[in-house]
């Protein structure tokens, strides 16, 4: 019976998932690929930040508009 939950038969129980086995009955696979969005995000971020000394700018900040402005 599939519930839409991460449903992972093999390590646990028939019927129970694998969020519900540490009491996170409530949490839905959608949330999860949320968080991994977010998480991914920030890591790419990060990783360009300190590994390759690179800042990231918002297209639509003011910062990136004057940074536009001294290059024409």
């Amino acid at each position: 019976m599939h519930n839409f939950l991460l449903y992972r038969p093999d390590t646990l129980y028939a019927g129970e998932t694998f969020f519900q086995h540490f009491d996170l009955s409530w949490l839905h696979y959608i949330d999860v690929m949320v968080f991994l969005l977010v998480s991914s995000m920030l890591m790419a971020l990060a990783v360009n930040r300190l590994v390759f000394g690179n800042r990231a700018i918002l297209i639509i900040s003011r910062e990136e508009r004057a940074f536009r402005a001294a290059e024409a």
